[in-house]
């Protein structure tokens, strides 16, 4: 049955809706470096006798978790340590190719004990202990940041070649044989080796 307007023309009895289909999602995001700086790395063994060593590292950061698209708000782990990241879109950086990012100073996780016997983790700003209790040596080091690129990220994408890659070294390695000895052949020494016994 046509349903009819007013005026005698046909009106369409299919409905357009948009739908998001699963698998299709796909996320912009912006890749950063964070240059060289030097951190502070305790190399002392002795409680409260710290022997500080200045290590130069660095760090990346994306804007996103490529796995669901949500915001990330930490740099990649480098040293046992992580920093706090703001962008600001609106402000272009100095070199005018990307926007203005602020560093914060080096964080970690750390497990507090709760009233119920637990505990919780918790974020902290690197530290170390001294012979006062309560008073802490702090690492305030930060980074620059450069701007890299931007980028769409699909996770569907990322599993399908993961599953690609996973299938490619599954087939090369199919039927090889384990490697039983621990000594090179032809070479002379103590290692695990297997015994021909047939004869």
């Amino acid at each position: 049955m046509e349903k009819k307007s007013k005026d005698g023309t046909q009106l369409s009895t299919t409905t357009h809706t948009m739908k998001r289909m699963k698998g299709d999602e796909r996320y912009e995001g912006a890749k950063f470096k964070l240059e060289g700086s030097f951190r502070k790395r305790d190399d002392g063994w002795q409680k409260y006798k710290h022997t500080f060593v200045d290590e130069i590292h660095g760090h990346t950061y994306y804007t996103i978790n490529d796995r669901n698209g949500a915001p990330n708000k930490y740099s990649a782990p480098m040293g046992g340590h992580f920093h706090e990241m703001e962008v600001d879109w609106n402000t272009p950086n100095k070199t005018g190719d990307g926007p203005t990012v602020k560093c914060g100073p080096p964080l970690e996780f750390v497990r507090v004990k709760t009233r119920g016997g637990g505990s919780q983790k918790k974020v902290v700003q690197v530290r170390w202990n001294t012979e006062i209790d309560g008073e802490y040596i702090y690492d305030n080091h930060t980074h620059d940041v450069t701007y890299k690129y931007n980028e769409i990220v699909s996770p569907t994408e990322q599993r399908r070649q993961a599953d690609e890659d996973r299938a490619k070294i599954a087939h090369l390695t199919k039927g090889a044989v384990p490697r039983m000895t621990t000594t090179p052949t032809g070479s002379t020494g103590t290692g695990a080796q297997i015994e021909d016994v047939s004869a």
